[in-house]
């Protein structure tokens, strides 16, 4: 039996520090408006002692209206020349506060972006985490072990953090981390396996923080097949319950009550997985929270995600280019997200859809739809992730899948899924004809028809394809339309062991 006394400590120690930033988030959520109008002023203050601010006329007495009126709302290319600056002077190019960070944006959606960091904005990362903390605590987790794996990726030359421990500040992550199951450091090539090993060998594992899904499923999946190299060191139990068929996973975790980990979009699917494969852990939706800002998080209380509205100023784009406020919005109604933080990242086009969800107090929860400019345009077909996946989702309710462009020798896609189905190509192809450009340019020969391609372990070649172009394995973002056709080729050319060569590729790939 082990001793309980630490846990309990660190977890009243824990409730004790974060109760501040839980209390006063309960009570913004009633009142957003003002709460907004008062962060605003404050990024308005900065923003007038910065070059990028009196660029665009901002003394700092700015009310919304004159503030939006002024600033013109920015792409990450269309900011990148200031952060650069920035970065290269350490002059107060778009924030008055030193950059003490650069942190990568994943690229597995799209180019390689650097996120420049502030203390201010590093304390909104561990204010959130404060808050999630507290009202886990307080509402829904009793911990007794303690034990707790949160996603663990090995360094690449992209650099940023190799953990969340990143995002946490002061004595808050001394205590978590104390508390933490982190594999031996290793090279990245066997990382899988000793990461494998580790968390098999912590029979008391309690908690299991990712962002991803896939991320955990591809190492249960690694994890049955090589269970015969994994078994050193575990007890008889754990043994007995690695060696079912299909794996006990309960016996290998007994103790194991929750998973946090993205479930809306694509991640909802996986994560329906997941709670299948734990049917008796508590799996919990993460919030929005992106490499530039945390958006949303997710309170017990009220099972919704809730934005942090004392942290990120927060905009919202219509489809019809109308511009709405947090206390503006009303449930179910989609946008896109524009946000102002405190690292220079002033009305940022996010590029993210939600969908306002049921309000909490006065303060509308926030779901995460897809991605606005995940869109693949090779002969004007311009299909949209959020489509793909909706098209293809009802055809593969169980399957994982992925959606493919291609433009070498003629253009189309590839449907690579774990799917054995013989009729899924035309199937699939119908339902992407739902799209009118899609079928218009199929119609005309612009796009040749649908093929499919059966990978029988898509998610863990995926994933080690990412890995083999730099990525880090928590990074990785799952998707259901790869958007670059040269990207497509080097995954189409990885699976196939050509080293490149996508003239073989074609032959191959009907079902």
């Amino acid at each position: 039996m082990w001793n309980k006394l630490p846990v309990t400590a660190a977890t009243i120690l824990i409730k004790a520090m974060s109760y501040g930033d839980y209390s006063h988030f309960q009570k913004s959520l009633d009142q957003p408006e003002h709460i907004q109008s008062e962060l605003l002023n404050k990024l308005v203050r900065d923003l007038a002692r910065t070059e990028y601010g009196k660029n665009y006329g901002i003394d700092g007495r700015e009310d919304y209206f004159s503030f939006a009126s002024k600033l013109p709302i920015h792409t990450y290319e269309e900011m990148e020349p200031w952060i650069t600056k920035h970065l290269e002077t350490q002059q107060p190019i778009i924030t008055p506060h030193r950059i003490v960070h650069s942190e990568p944006t994943s690229g597995s959606s799209g180019r390689i972006k650097y996120i420049p960091y502030t203390k201010p904005l590093l304390r909104s990362f561990s204010n959130m985490f404060r808050i999630w903390a507290y009202d886990l605590l307080r509402h829904r987790l009793k911990l007794e072990t303690g034990r707790i794996f949160i996603s663990i990726s090995p360094s690449t030359d992209r650099g940023g953090f190799t953990d969340d421990r990143g995002y946490i500040g002061g004595i808050l992550r001394g205590i978590c981390s104390l508390s933490l199951v982190l594999p031996p450091k290793s090279d990245s090539t066997n990382f899988l396996h000793t990461l494998a090993l580790t968390l098999l060998e912590e029979e008391k594992l309690e908690v299991i923080s990712i962002w991803s899904p896939s991320y955990l499923l591809v190492l249960l999946e690694y994890i049955h097949t090589h269970r015969d190299s994994l078994v050193d060191g575990l007890s008889h139990s754990q043994r007995s319950a690695l060696f079912f068929n299909p794996v006990d996973w309960k016996g290998v975790w007994p103790h194991l009550k929750m998973i946090s980990c993205w479930d809306n979009a694509l991640a909802e699917s996986l994560a329906g997985q997941l709670q299948k494969i734990f049917p008796h852990v508590w799996i919990q939706g993460k919030g929005l929270l992106a490499t530039e800002a945390p958006i949303t998080i997710p309170l017990t209380i009220s099972a919704q995600c809730l934005p942090l509205i004392q942290e990120i100023f927060l905009e919202f784009e219509a489809s019809n280019g109308e511009i709405k406020r947090v206390h503006e919005l009303q449930e179910g109604e989609r946008y896109q997200l524009i946000i102002t933080q405190t690292a220079g990242l002033i009305r940022y086009r996010l590029g993210d859809i939600v969908e306002t969800g049921k309000f909490h107090r006065n303060t509308p929860s926030l779901i995460f739809i897809g991605r606005a400019n995940q869109v693949c345009d090779m002969a004007g077909e311009k299909l949209n992730e959020i489509f793909v996946r909706h098209a293809l989702s009802p055809l593969l309710p169980e399957a994982r899948f992925i959606l493919v462009p291609y433009s070498a020798h003629g253009q189309g896609y590839i449907l690579l899924t774990e799917s054995t189905s013989e009729e899924l190509a035309e199937k699939a192809d119908t339902a992407l004809c739902q799209a009118y450009h899609y079928a218009l340019a199929r119609h005309q020969g612009q796009i040749m028809p649908l093929q499919v391609r059966h990978i029988p372990d898509l998610l863990l070649q995926v994933r080690a394809f990412y890995r083999c172009d730099g990525m880090k394995i928590g990074d990785i973002k799952d998707t259901a339309l790869l958007t670059d056709p040269v990207q497509g080729e080097k995954l189409l050319a990885c699976l196939n062991g050509s080293q490149g060569k996508t003239e073989q590729l074609l032959p191959m790939v009907a079902v």
